[in-house]
């Protein structure tokens, strides 16, 4: 199995299959860290979760990287979801009293 390289900036190549085979699982790493740290949202987790999974099957070369991005958008998702229920239920139970005019 050969190789291909590529030069960089400084005229040196950089061989560029072992990042190409590595490109999912880094891409749910890196969803699996901002989702983690960013906040609320519930479609980003979805997406690093899904190259996660496409990362274990395809590159075996990242596999190490899909597997801390599946665990992170795991609870970046579950994080999520009880947030969402959380403020679901806190408008149910004021009865959305506190929002609506007098």
């Amino acid at each position: 199995m050969s190789t291909s390289t590529v030069p960089n900036a400084s005229g040196s190549a950089v061989p560029t299959e072992g990042l190409r085979s590595k490109m999912l699982g880094l891409a749910s790493l890196v969803t699996g860290i901002v989702s983690f740290f960013a906040g609320i949202t519930l479609l980003v987790p979805i997406a690093g979760l899904v190259a996660g999974f496409f990362s274990l099957r395809r590159e075996p070369a990242g596999r190490t990287l899909a597997v801390w991005g599946i665990i992170l958008n795991t609870l970046a998702l579950i994080g999520g979801v009880i947030v969402a229920v959380g403020i679901i239920l806190t408008f149910i139970g004021t009865g959305l009293t506190a929002f609506l005019p007098a």
